[in-house]
Order: C-alpha cells, then sequence, then structure tokens
C-alpha cells in the first residue's frame, strides 16, 4: 500500500475559453509538460513500438515525428479549430512549441507503447445495484507515466465540464462529463491510417456528447488517424465503439446487461480483423475470463464486484491485474491505474497503481 501522500493524484481544474484553459494549464505543468516531452523523444529514439504497433516502422526518427505531429495539426484545425486553441494555450505558457505539444497527443500515432492492454467492463442500470450504468477499467501501460498524470477537470465556455485522469497536454482521456457521459478506452488491434485527426481530439469531441447517436456522429466525421476503441456510458445507454481507419462498429450489453472489451475486435464484421492482427498481451484470454466473472453473478453487480474482477489474478502474471514479468516486449507493461466511473452519482473511484494492492479514491466533478 502506498503512503496516503502518494496515493491520490494532483488535482487541477481549469476554466474558459479553450486558449484560457491551455495557458492556465501550461502555466501549472510547466515542468511536467517539459518532462513529459522529453520522456516521449526518449520513447521515440529507442523505437518502443513491441506488440502495439499496427505498422513496422521500426526506429522512429524525431524528423519523421515532427512532421507528423505538423500533418496532425491541418487535421485538427478542420475537425475541431476551437479545441486546436487549448493546444496554442498550452504552448503560450509552457514554452513548448505548437508541434511538441501535438506530439504529446500523436504518440500512439507512432506506433510507441503508450496505449497499451487494457480491460474494460459494464453493467447497465437494470443489472446495475445502484440503478446506474457503470463502466470501468484497468489501464495497464508504461509505470513512468504515474508521474506525468493527473486529474484534470476542465469547465470550458458554453460545453459540458468534464473530468478525466489524464497527462498533461492530451486533449481528453478517461472520465465524465456533467451531462452523464463517461467515457474508458483501449488500444485496438485493426487496421490505422498513421496521419489523420489524433485520438484523443475525437475523445474530447466525444465529452461534449450526451447521447449515442451524437457521439457516433464525431466519431464517424473524423478522418481517423489510428484504431480505438471507446468504451462508454450515458445516462440512458451504455455501448462500445470499435473505431478503424475506415469503419465503426457497435456492441451493446448482453441479455444481463453486461459489455465487456478488451484489446481486440470482437464485433462480427470485423473477424476477420481479429484473426489477422496479433493479441495485445492476452487480450482474447483476458476477455473471457471478466465474461466468466459476470457470468457467475446471478444477483445484482456492485461496485465492489468491479473492483474483484479489475484485481483478478487468474493466469498471473497474464493477468486483469498486471504485474511487471519476464516478458521481453510487454513486460514493463503493468496496470497503472484502475478506474470505475458513475457519471450519474458524480464520481470517479480510481487507483494510483494496481488495484490489488491500491486502495480506489474517489474523484468528483
Amino acid at each position: 500500500m502506498k503512503d496516503d501522500n502518494k496515493k491520490y493524484f494532483p488535482v487541477e481544474e481549469v476554466s474558459g475559453t479553450p486558449i484560457q484553459m491551455g495557458e492556465s494549464i501550461g502555466e501549472s505543468q510547466k515542468e511536467v509538460l517539459k518532462n513529459f516531452f522529453s520522456m516521449t523523444l526518449d520513447r521515440i529514439n529507442k523505437g518502443r513500438g513491441g506488440e502495439q504497433s499496427f505498422r513496422d516502422i521500426g526506429l522512429i526518427s524525431i524528423d519523421f515525428a515532427k512532421k507528423t505531429a505538423k500533418e496532425s495539426i491541418e487535421y485538427v484545425e478542420e475537425y475541431s479549430p476551437d479545441i486546436f486553441e487549448e493546444i496554442k494555450g498550452i504552448s503560450n505558457s509552457s514554452g513548448l512549441k505548437i508541434w511538441e505539444v501535438m506530439l504529446l497527443n500523436i504518440r500512439n500515432q507512432l506506433g510507441i507503447a503508450f496505449d497499451s492492454g487494457c480491460t474494460s467492463i459494464g453493467v447497465s442500470r437494470e443489472k446495475s445495484q445502484s440503478g446506474n450504468n457503470i463502466i470501468g477499467q484497468n489501464w495497464d501501460n508504461d509505470p513512468e507515466l504515474d508521474k506525468f498524470s493527473l486529474v484534470l477537470i476542465r469547465k470550458p465556455k458554453n460545453k459540458p465540464n468534464f473530468i478525466s485522469f489524464t497527462q498533461p497536454g492530451l486533449m481528453a482521456y478517461i472520465g465524465f462529463n456533467d451531462e452523464g457521459l463517461g467515457i474508458c478506452m483501449n488500444a485496438l488491434m485493426a487496421p490505422g491510417k498513421g496521419s489523420g485527426v489524433p485520438w484523443y481530439f475525437i475523445v474530447r469531441k466525444i465529452f461534449e456528447q450526451n447521447s449515442y447517436k451524437n457521439v457516433i456522429k464525431q466519431v464517424e466525421s473524423a478522418k481517423r488517424a489510428i484504431p480505438a476503441n471507446a468504451f462508454i456510458t450515458t445516462t440512458s445507454e451504455l455501448f462500445d465503439l470499435e473505431i478503424t481507419d475506415s469503419q465503426v462498429e457497435t456492441l451493446f450489453p448482453d441479455a444481463n446487461g453486461v459489455l465487456i472489451h478488451t484489446n481486440h475486435c470482437v464485433h462480427p464484421k470485423f473477424s476477420k480483423i481479429a484473426d489477422d492482427y496479433p493479441d495485445l498481451i492476452e487480450s482474447k484470454a483476458r476477455f473471457p475470463r471478466a465474461q466468466t466473472f459476470f457470468d457467475r453473478k446471478s444477483e445484482s453487480i456492485t461496485s465492489d464486484d468491479f473492483k474483484n474482477i479489475l484485481m483478478n489474478h487468474e493466469e498471473y502474471p497474464r493477468s486483469i491485474c498486471r504485474h511487471e514479468n519476464e516478458h521481453p516486449e510487454t513486460g514493463f507493461w503493468t496496470t497503472t491505474i484502475s478506474v470505475i466511473i458513475n457519471p450519474s452519482e458524480n464520481k470517479m473511484d480510481l487507483t494510483r497503481g494496481n488495484p490489488c494492492s491500491n486502495e480506489y479514491v474517489t474523484y468528483k466533478l
């Protein structure tokens, strides 16, 4: 168990126009941003892609990374010019160049193993003891990201307020808004172009919505760079979006009100993709483990049930709760956070580290 000073993530709140919020983030997180950028460059220099890469790029040059970042700016200015203003604000006050802030948002387009294996679970309000849709996940990633992470509350002018676990400089990450929408996300082994609208800008657009219909509209309208999986609840809906560069398919809860996703495609239309792409750190084994846990529960699902699934060590070290191991490519990935999101009750329960050894702390918007 970590001591009390280390179990909480720092909390930052910003408000106003996009450029004002960006300037607030850039000023308060200046040193973290610079160090986070340095880590990103280090990962690029090492070509740390492993199984996460969806294209064989080998070592990545800084020139290539810079070029991709600058190309992304053009896509973003077309898709969401207002959100791009936040990038400018961060640059204004942090000392990072605009392309350097953008690089933080496209590192998953470079095949760098930042968005790694995750297990997402959700139950509908009919199955939940609380009477609300609940979603949660383990975020299996590079534990070095912990020191750059925080809980960020944004209160944008004329748009929904939202709270997210994130790293400074990113336009959005795991969290929920004040209109009842919550989002978890998983890396998805599927086709991607490598250039286009960065995923975190699409997530930011999702945070501005409150319904399945509007979320789909925002995702489909983006010229997407990479594949991704969005695991989403609204006040009345629970759904999962498997997203490739050219298609978006939706998964809904099963007959028991349960929805599960890991890092491979499960929609019937994507069966060939699931066969053709490599399995990301036992994704295809983690899925049925979570399913089996739910299948054994005939009564309503509680937040404690979520915790029991997310700290599961079956088939350790290839477990849902992931720990460092000897695998030469993915052994450094661990469960860096575990999160349970209940937007209807305005709360996100979050661990700093593995849920088996760290307690959940509640963050509210």
